[in-house]
C-alpha cells in the first residue's frame, strides 16, 4: 500500500493524541479516479480491503468511505465485528509484530483481547504464534484474535443474502476442549442447546437469528448473534435522475463494476441527455439501467461534453437515485444525493380538534341532552347523570 495511494491519520502513533485521531482510507477529495475517460480502477486492486482492515484494527475513530462500504459491505461489517469483540477503542495501544516489503502485522490491545491484523501480498504465508486464531481473511489481509478473548466467532456478518450459504462456527479459547452451542431462533444458547465442535459449518437456507456461545467447563460465555435474511434477487431497473443544472449540454457517462468495466452509454463523454421529467416542479434529466444480477452495480459521471466540466465518479448504484450538482472539488463538481428527499414520505401532521361541547354516549353517539341515568361525555370529560 503506497503512501501516495492512501492517507491515514497517524495521530494514533502519539499516545497523548490517540483519542483524537480520526482515521480514513480514502475520500472524494483524494480518490484515484483515473483519467477523464471516467474509468475507475477496481478498488480491490488498490488494496482497499487491506487498507480498511488495517484501519479498523487500530486505535482512533475509523471512518469508512461510503463507496467502500457499498462495494464491500460484508467484509467491512466483519472487520467491525472483530473490532468490537476485541474491545478496541480510540485509546487502545498496539505493538508492531512484523514489517517487511510484503507484509505488515500489528497487534492492538483491546479491552477484551488482542486483535492482530496482517496486511500485504505476503499475508498468506504469515503464521503468528499459537496464541492467536485466524478469524477473518480476504484480499491481502487477515485477522487473528488472541485466545484470551474466550468467545464464539461467526465470520459471516448479519445481512440479506440471495441464496443459501454456509457459516463456520469458531471457538476462540485457551481451552482445547471447548465446544460451541447454538440456537437459530434468537434464544440464548445454554449448555443443553445444540452442541458442535470448533470449525463446524452450518447451512443457512431461511431467515434465521443464529446465536452461538462458547461452552467451557459447563459454562456458556462469549455469545455472538447474527441475523440472516434469505431473499432471492429480482431483476429490476435503476433510473438515475439529475436535477436540471442549467448547463447548455448534459451528458451521462456510465460504466459497470464487472471485471471488464463495460461502458453503458458509449465512450467518453457518454450520451447527451434530452429526455426530462417534471418532479415537484423541477425538470430532471434521467436514464434507466438494467440490474440483472445480485452483484451488479454501475457508476456514472455527469458532464458537459468532451474537454468540459464534469462531476466526480458517482456509485456504485443499484437502485433509483436522484442527484443535483453541488460545489466543485479539485476541479470536478460534487453532487448531492436527494433520493431520500424526493422519494421520502412526508411526516404526518395532526391537529388536535377543539373540545366537543355537545353530549355524547360512551359509544360516541351525539345526543341533544341526556334523558336517562348513566355516564356521558360532555366538554371532553366523563359526566355521571343521576
Amino acid at each position: 500500500m503506497g503512501s501516495n495511494q492512501y492517507l491515514v491519520n497517524n495521530n494514533y502513533n502519539n499516545g497523548s493524541y490517540r483519542r483524537y485521531a480520526v482515521t480514513f482510507v480514502e475520500n472524494h477529495d483524494m480518490q484515484d479516479r483515473g483519467t477523464t475517460s471516467g474509468y475507475s480502477p477496481d478498488p480491490i486492486l488498490k488494496d482497499t480491503l487491506a487498507a480498511n482492515a488495517f484501519m479498523m484494527a487500530m486505535p482512533g475513530t475509523p471512518c469508512v468511505f461510503l463507496p467502500h462500504w457499498k462495494a464491500y459491505k460484508a467484509d467491512i461489517k466483519s472487520m467491525i465485528n472483530a473490532r468490537k469483540i476485541a474491545g478496541i477503542s480510540n485509546t487502545s495501544s498496539y505493538i508492531n509484530m512484523r514489517s517487511s516489503a510484503s507484509l505488515y502485522a500489528v497487534a492492538t490491545e483491546g479491552n477484551n483481547a488482542h486483535l492482530l491484523a496482517a496486511v500485504g501480498n505476503g499475508v498468506s504465508d504469515y503464521e503468528p504464534s499459537s496464541t492467536y486464531v485466524k478469524i477473518l481473511s480476504g484480499y491481502h489481509y487477515a485477522y487473528y484474535l488472541n485466545k484470551e478473548a474466550e468467545t464464539a466467532w461467526v465470520a459471516t456478518p448479519s445481512g440479506t443474502y440471495t441464496n443459501a450459504f454456509q457459516v463456520t462456527l469458531q471457538a476462540v479459547s485457551n481451552d482445547a476442549n471447548a465446544k460451541l452451542v447454538y440456537t437459530t431462533d434468537g434464544s440464548t444458547p445454554t449448555a443443553s442447546s445444540k452442541q458442535v465442535s470448533d470449525g463446524t459449518k452450518l447451512t443457512i437456507s431461511s431467515n434465521e437469528t443464529l446465536t452461538v456461545g462458547l461452552l467451557t467447563n459447563g459454562t456458556v460465555k462469549g455469545i455472538v448473534s447474527r441475523e440472516y435474511v434469505i431473499k432471492s434477487f429480482e431483476p429490476h431497473t435503476a433510473t438515475v435522475y439529475l436535477k436540471d443544472p442549467s448547463w447548455s449540454d448534459v451528458y451521462f457517462y456510465a460504466w459497470d463494476n464487472t471485471s471488464s468495466h463495460s461502458t453503458l452509454l458509449g465512450s467518453w463523454p457518454g450520451t447527451k441527455m434530452t429526455a426530462t421529467k417534471s418532479i415537484d416542479g423541477y425538470n430532471w434529466y434521467y436514464h434507466t439501467f438494467d440490474v440483472n444480477a445480485a452483484d451488479y452495480s454501475f457508476n456514472i459521471i455527469f458532464d458537459q461534453g468532451n474537454g468540459k466540466d464534469q462531476t466526480v465518479d458517482i456509485g456504485p448504484i443499484t437502485e433509483d437515485k436522484y442527484y443535483e450538482i453541488a460545489a466543485k472539488s479539485n476541479g470536478k463538481y460534487t453532487v448531492n444525493d436527494l433520493t431520500s428527499t424526493v422519494t421520502g414520505i412526508s411526516d404526518v401532521t395532526y391537529t388536535k380538534p377543539a373540545t366537543a361541547t355537545g353530549w355524547y354516549t360512551l359509544q360516541g353517539v351525539r345526543i341533544n341532552k341526556p334523558v336517562q341515568h348513566g355516564i356521558y361525555i360532555h366538554n371532553g370529560r366523563k359526566v355521571i347523570v343521576k
